[in-house]
């Protein structure tokens, strides 16, 4: 009876001992000798041989930097209440309005500088409908004169959106007295354009220069939407 109660002993202790021997096809763990998970950035390995990975990182080996959460500023960009003056410029015609005069025109806010400025760019186009229906000028791309900085981003912020209108087309005749200031307040982001003729001695220059101009544009407030750079 002790013999057989040795050898149940020693079988015992057999079995405990095989079941403890790693399975092959067992998952690997931390402890395994066989896990090799290297983790970045300060990431440790759990017990399934994934990474833990601390504030700040994500990703199988903890490789990848979660970016910060971004944010999100509402502004009403306050436009001053000063005029903003452009050179009609002449390219056709005797430099005179002898008749009505029509104006076809663009106002469009855009984005320039990695959308770190605002400017307002206006194009127009004058022509003569009566009397010598002879004079064109236009307003447009060929000087630089007709971008006007409206807005600047404070340092490390960008212009996300412009959350009023930003496109205001305007359709506009004179009276035919147009060697005096007539105004139009066509709305929206404009508030006001000013347009003062030319009958004799003052005539439109063919030049761009500002001296002689008769194109003056108001702005109203609008609101943007400013994010991190």
């Amino acid at each position: 009876m002790k013999n057989l109660k040795s050898i149940i002993a020693i079988c015992t202790v057999a079995v405990m001992i095989a079941s403890c021997e790693k399975d092959d096809n067992a998952p690997l763990n931390s402890s395994s000798t066989s896990c090799t998970t290297t983790c970045l950035n300060g990431g440790t390995v759990n017990s399934n041989c994934g990474c833990d990975c601390p504030a700040g990182y994500t990703g199988t080996n903890c490789q990848t930097v979660v970016p910060p959460p971004v944010s999100y500023t509402a502004v009403n960009v306050n436009v001053n209440s000063s005029y903003h003056q452009l050179p009609p410029i002449r390219y056709a015609g005797d430099n005179e309005f002898g008749g009505h005069i029509r104006i076809d025109g663009t106002v469009q806010l855009t984005l320039g500088s990695n959308n770190t400025k605002i400017y307002a760019v206006v194009n127009a186009t004058y022509i003569e409908s009566a009397g010598g229906m002879d004079t064109k000028a236009r307003i447009n791309g060929q000087v630089n004169t007709n971008r006007i900085l409206l807005y600047t981003a404070p340092s490390g912020k960008k212009v996300y959106s412009i959350n009023s209108g930003a496109y205001l087309p305007f359709y506009w005749y004179p009276e035919s007295n147009h060697h005096l200031a007539q105004s139009l307040y066509p709305g929206n982001f404009v508030y006001r354009i000013e347009m003062i003729g030319d009958t004799s001695g003052d005539d439109l220059p063919s030049d761009g220069s500002s001296d002689r101009s008769r194109f003056r544009i108001w702005f109203n407030d609008f609101n943007i939407t400013i994010t991190d750079i």
